[in-house]
């Protein structure tokens, strides 16, 4: 009896032993580099730090660390870049040959961000011609400051109030070819589902989920776990319809149309359903509210 007993204080030992080890394996990996950062909980890495707001806490890092500093979402770790030299060549020089790859987040990972190699690089170069400077400043601009200048100089601003809708209308007119005006009018339709699709927590138990667990994201997606909303989904999937309709109408196509551009993608690599498309267009470029 006293043997069964040890053999089982044994099994129970070791499964502790595995589990706190799953926990904290991974987080000295920007130690070993002496690359400085926050110290790692067990399991959660940095991630309940978010809880005194992403801008206080990055504020505080960039304070502590300086330009370069190491996080962790859970178990995975993610460097942190202010250095506008460094993130240029990440971003701009090294995009295509180094940093292609991103995190892999289950019912996420059709975002342009997070889509890999080949699939990553055919995807951005399809859509950068289409989302240059240029074009983005011919819209909206005007309409940006008028809603500005009816503005009390003296009154405070909230940021997000102002870019937010701003961003979203200049995106939605270079994605979708609408004009929704969420500057003047916020709770104009496209708006309001815009915003459902981007009010979700960063807490939310899929999230943790995922931060605890990565490897369930690739479970999740494989029995179509949706991550939005289906009546915000069915809005954008009829949206999309009419226009691919009204698209197929047209007599002269112009080819500076961004939904042109991905109805012909799509049209010709059937591997791509319609979920991704409208995950593309929503999650890889819009504002995160």
């Amino acid at each position: 009896a006293s043997v069964f007993v040890v053999k089982q204080f044994v099994v129970k030992l070791c499964v502790v032993f595995v589990i706190c080890s799953y926990g904290v394996w991974p987080h000295g990996f920007f130690k070993k580099l002496g690359i400085p950062g926050p110290r790692p909980w067990p399991f959660f890495g940095t991630f309940l730090s978010y809880i005194k707001g992403f801008h206080n806490f990055d504020t505080d890092c960039y304070k502590k660390y300086g330009k370069v500093w190491g996080i962790y979402d859970g178990r995975l770790p993610i460097l942190m870049v202010l250095d506008p030299e460094m993130i240029k060549s990440i971003m701009v020089k090294d995009c295509y040959s180094v940093f292609t790859n991103r995190r892999m987040i289950g019912p996420f990972s059709d975002r342009l961000t997070v889509v890999k190699d080949e699939k990553w690089k055919r995807i951005r170069g399809s859509l950068s011609p289409f989302f240059t400077s240029g074009r983005l400043k011919e819209k909206y601009g005007d309409r940006f400051i008028e809603n500005l200048k009816k503005r009390s100089p003296d009154d405070p601003v909230q940021i997000k109030d102002v870019f937010a809708p701003f961003s979203m209308d200049v995106v939605a007119s270079a994605s979708f070819s609408v004009d929704i005006d969420s500057i003047n009018n916020p709770d104009e339709p496209f708006a309001a589902h815009f915003k459902n699709i981007f009010n979700f927590s960063f807490f939310s138990p899929l999230l943790l989920i995922l931060t605890l667990f990565p490897s369930a994201a690739g479970l999740l997606g494989k029995v179509g776990f949706k991550t939005f909303s289906k009546s915000d989904l069915e809005f954008f999937y009829t949206s999309l319809k009419k226009l691919k309709e009204q698209h197929n109408n047209m007599n002269h196509v112009s080819i500076q149309k961004y939904l042109y551009l991905i109805y012909t993608d799509v049209k010709y690599n059937h591997n791509i359903n319609t979920t991704s498309w409208v995950l593309h267009l929503l999650s890889g470029h819009c504002v995160d509210w």
